[in-house]
């Protein structure tokens, strides 16, 4: 589905998940950012940005807001966000970049499940 009007693409995870990512801005060599979910109501916000230090060094940052709870104040969503979703996020994240760092540092595709099963995704 991608062309260069709807920047536009789908993303199926190894469970089956099948999101479609809307990207809303595009930086080359510095960052993007998109809108991804399985509906339209349902969409997280996501900011990939490198950085870098002048040397062979760079940084990935990766920012979500997840759709999840957004409906509900925050005293409400304050637990199960810090409880539930932040963790499992935040093992997703750490194995995204992983895969990055694995793949520069390996020179190879980065095997399945190499950082483990997520509840989310595999």
């Amino acid at each position: 589905m991608w062309d260069d009007v709807q920047r536009q693409d789908r993303l199926v995870y190894l469970n089956g998940r099948t999101y479609v990512r809307n990207f809303t801005k595009w930086n080359e060599g510095v960052g993007f950012e998109l809108e991804i979910g399985d509906d339209a109501d349902k969409q997280s916000h996501v900011r990939w940005e490198i950085t870098s230090d002048g040397t062979k060094t760079s940084t990935l940052t990766i920012t979500v807001t997840p759709f999840l709870l957004k409906k509900y104040p925050a005293i409400i969503s304050f637990l199960p966000f810090h409880f539930w979703i932040k963790p499992r996020l935040t093992s997703y994240l750490q194995s995204v970049i992983g895969g990055f760092q694995y793949h520069i540092e390996e020179k190879k595709v980065v095997p399945r499940n190499h950082f483990g099963k997520h509840p989310w995704f595999s």
